[in-house]
């Protein structure tokens, strides 16, 4: 009899926290994606962490409590910000001021609207991710993944490259600005035979080594014929390629790479 109403009580509570939770939803003031806590769990987090800060202080968790409660320690997140040195400080600074159009007069100064500048940028992207989210119907099977090892994954970069959206006089669009996404690919000849190909077949694999030369690779037989290709020819073709400095992203200084971005009336 005890336990019926024990189950009893604890339905009737259930039901008055869906209920009032089917409330909060209904007003907005609730979020479904986040995750409701009660007061016993929200107890059991503070709890854990105070008793972390008390191995590190060496303090009671209920000094650090009443200290807490008082205002006398207060919370901060950190977060890992970029360790510049004076060097890349300056450097920062003049590529900043490098972007300002000269002073005539007493105007104000403004930057250039680097509507000729395009941005290019290297991901990684893993082949078979460890979680992957399908929408199927109803009558369909869930789909088996499966992979040879999870700790050695495939994976693929991609170069996209994008600049600002161009307009005309009138305000009409003229370029919307999106050039093309390539893949680090090469094609390879294969070794052996299998149940997918014979042996001799040509195989597109992903590069994972992606060096200097695989960049170089890139730029003039991918990017470089892609900017040509969907430029204007209403507007200049002194075109700026920005990217960031990792070690790989080293200027060709080569007379071949060079030709082609000085080809088609380009300077690249």
């Amino acid at each position: 009899m005890q336990e019926e109403e024990d189950s009893s009580m604890h339905y009737n509570n259930q039901t008055q926290q869906d209920e009032a939770q089917a409330s909060l939803f209904a007003e907005g003031t609730l979020q479904p994606n986040r995750i409701q806590l009660n007061m016993h769990q929200k107890r059991d987090i503070v709890d854990a962490m105070l008793l972390k800060m008390q191995d590190a202080l060496n303090i009671s968790h209920v000094t650090l409590h009443y200290l807490k409660k008082k205002g006398r320690l207060r919370t901060h997140t950190a977060s890992s910000k970029p360790a510049l040195t004076s060097y890349h400080k300056v450097v920062r600074m003049k590529w900043v001021l490098s972007h300002i159009n000269l002073i005539q007069g007493n105007e104000n100064p403004t930057f250039e609207d680097m509507q000729y500048t395009i941005h290019i940028d290297e991901k990684w992207f893993y082949l078979n991710p460890n979680k992957r989210r399908f929408y199927l119907l109803p009558s369909k099977e869930d789909p088996y993944m499966a992979q040879q090892s999870r700790r050695f994954k495939l994976k693929v970069m991609f170069m996209a490259i994008i600049g600002k959206p161009l307009y005309g006089r009138n305000g009409e669009l003229l370029y919307d600005g999106k050039y093309e996404i390539f893949p680090f690919t090469q094609q390879e000849m294969a070794k052996k035979s299998s149940k997918n190909r014979p042996a001799g077949t040509l195989v597109t694999k992903a590069t994972q080594n992606v060096n200097r030369e695989a960049i170089r690779h890139m730029l003039l037989n991918k990017v470089i014929l892609a900017i040509v290709s969907k430029w204007l020819e209403s507007v200049p073709k002194n075109v700026v390629i920005q990217w960031d400095n990792v070690r790989p992203h080293q200027i060709p200084t080569d007379e071949e790479f060079i030709a082609a971005t000085q080809a088609h009336g380009f300077n690249i």
